[in-house]
């Protein structure tokens, strides 16, 4: 009986704690709104069509989404699922992502398209599988598939997925890291985004994994090999097949790859290392507020996007028990940078998580 006694007193006790904390986080806080983007250097209206988002939360179950544009910013309530990290864009689309709330994204005038690999391969099931969503602009029609991938083997494990087009046609592209002493590789598939069929078309084995970017024909990997201590970049043409490998003769690690106007950009810590199409030359730029992000613990390039004939270049600063993010602007045609400013992540605002870009 003493035991029963125990146990009735400890629930109790439990049932009277979460009462209290419940009570607790009920009440509704009144947040800092002073939400603005500080000017480093340039002027704020080269944001221009791109606006910094973050979601807040107002009280117990309700959000607002917070949208920084040029010197205004915008607050209205939304959606959101804090579990999945999912915003109201993704909650508005869940047959794209259901059961798949991390896939990758692709979007173009007439798809919007998501895949996700099965990471728990080989133990879910005997072949690797990857979900494709495809949603038809045109007819809001979404059509789902579940894509066996007997190329992938169980001693690799995936790096990255990537989905581009190109002349028509769509390309589903995975990276692997090698496991048990087998190379990494690059498979390619190709699929119609209207019945989702789709074809193996092509594998290329590598001696490195890495970061990768695509501008719909060629795919750009970086990545050391196992005999050398330089970078190397892998272009490797999806129409063609063809590779090649280039030393580029740096030692750094690019946090993003991304192109635009026919160059390629190497974002890293240390600076954006910028490539012609050949891939023959190079420009270092490097953003004024490097010395200051080196003041905190660790930061990293958070996120890049490309908008008309700009990069917009996001990053993370990490300090005790604050954070910071810096935003970087370039103009791709003259390759010089437009506007740097900064945002404090503060905690009495409520924001969840970190801004991320999006075009407006």
């Amino acid at each position: 009986m003493k035991l029963y006694h125990m146990i009735g007193l400890t629930t109790a006790s439990l049932i009277s704690l979460g009462s209290l904390a419940f009570m607790t986080n009920v009440k509704r806080v009144e947040l800092n709104q002073d939400f603005k983007i500080e000017n480093i250097s340039g002027n704020l209206s080269e944001l221009d069509g791109v606006a910094l988002k973050g979601i807040i939360k107002t009280d117990q179950s309700n959000y607002s989404k917070v949208l920084l544009e040029s010197d205004t910013f915008q607050m209205s309530p939304t959606t959101y699922d804090y579990f999945y990290s999912m915003d109201d864009e993704k909650l508005d689309n869940r047959e794209l992502y259901r059961n798949a709330p991390w896939a990758k994204t692709f979007e173009n005038d007439d798809y919007v398209i998501t895949s996700q690999f099965d990471t728990s391969f080989p133990y879910s099931a005997d072949v690797a599988t990857s979900r494709l969503a495809v949603k038809n602009k045109k007819t809001n029609q979404i059509t789902t598939t579940t894509v066996a991938l007997k190329e992938f083997s169980s001693q690799e494990g995936r790096d990255s997925e990537y989905i581009t087009d190109y002349n028509g046609t769509y390309y589903y592209i995975l990276t692997t890291y090698g496991r048990m002493n087998s190379n990494s590789r690059i498979l390619v598939y190709t699929f119609n985004p209207d019945t989702l069929r789709t074809t193996f078309k092509f594998e290329l084995s590598s001696d490195y994994s890495g970061t990768a970017t695509t501008d719909g024909k060629m795919l750009y990997m970086t990545g050391y090999p196992s005999h050398s201590d330089q970078l190397q970049l892998l272009s490797l043409d999806l129409e063609t097949e063809e590779p090649k490998t280039i030393d580029l003769n740096l030692n750094i690690y690019p946090n993003q790859l991304i192109v635009k106007n026919n160059k390629l950009y190497l974002i890293s810590d240390s600076g954006i290392y910028t490539y012609d199409a050949s891939i023959s030359s190079t420009e270092v730029i490097t953003p004024s507020f490097t010395e200051e992000l080196n003041q905190y613990d660790y930061f990293w390039i958070e996120q890049t996007i490309a908008h008309d004939n700009k990069l917009y270049i996001l990053y993370i600063a990490y300090k005790q028990s604050h954070s910071t993010q810096y935003l970087s602007i370039l103009d791709t045609n003259t390759n010089k940078i437009k506007f740097e400013g900064k945002i404090a992540v503060r905690s009495d605002q409520g924001l969840i998580d970190n801004y991320t870009l999006i075009a407006r």
